[in-house]
Parts: C-alpha cells; sequence; structure tokens
C-alpha cells in the first residue's frame, strides 16, 4: 500500500497573518459594483460567510492583513471599513474596529452624520 502525506492547507500561512481574525458585513446593496467589490473582497480569506436575510447583509469571518492579531480564546472584532478608489484604479481600504456594541468607530459614526 502506498503511503500518503497530507499537509495541513494552513502550514503555509504565518502564526501572525492566521491570528490576524476579524468579522464583517456586506449590504446586499453593494453588490452591484461588482469591480469594486472584487477588490475590496481580495484582502480576506473568508472562513465563513452567512447571508442575513433580516437584515439583508452578508456576515462574514475571515483573515486579513487588515485585521488586529487576536489571541486563541478571545472574541474576534468586528470591523467597518473605509475605502477610496485611486486614479490608477486600486482602492486603498482601511480597517477601522468597531466598539463593543458594534457601533463602529467613533470616526465612522462622525461620517455617517456628515454624509446625511
Amino acid at each position: 500500500m502506498d503511503s500518503i502525506t497530507v499537509r495541513k492547507s494552513t502550514d503555509s500561512l504565518s502564526d501572525n497573518f492566521r491570528s490576524r481574525k476579524g468579522r464583517f458585513k456586506v449590504s446586499i446593496d453593494s453588490t452591484g459594483n461588482d469591480e469594486l467589490l472584487l477588490k475590496f473582497m481580495s484582502n480576506f480569506l473568508i472562513v465563513r460567510a452567512e447571508y442575513r436575510y433580516d437584515t439583508e447583509v452578508i456576515e462574514y469571518s475571515a483573515v486579513s492583513e487588515l485585521f488586529d492579531p487576536v489571541d486563541e480564546g478571545y472574541e474576534i472584532p468586528e470591523y467597518e471599513f473605509i475605502i477610496n478608489s485611486e486614479k490608477n484604479g486600486n482602492i486603498d481600504v482601511r480597517a477601522i474596529k468597531c466598539d463593543q456594541e458594534g457601533k463602529g468607530s467613533k470616526l465612522l459614526r462622525t461620517l455617517r452624520k456628515l454624509d446625511g
């Protein structure tokens, strides 16, 4: 009988990267701009996705360089993002950790008030 060597798929990921866990939501309304959404989602290794009918969002759990490291056993934080389109077609994505109630950062709450 031949022997087979099986490697964990996570062996190639550094411990630092694997510890950078986060959760975020994408509104179904956001799926209209496919090019922007594809560029945005390329920042994440999605480990879980769930469509929520009650809020019409997709909730993601992911690993990303954009997230802060999380020690094992601690709650995975939720993030919101500021996305800026650049003239060359690239996007700049900044992750902002939400507070414990999931209300978003003070900066994002202020930006929402200014936006309308």
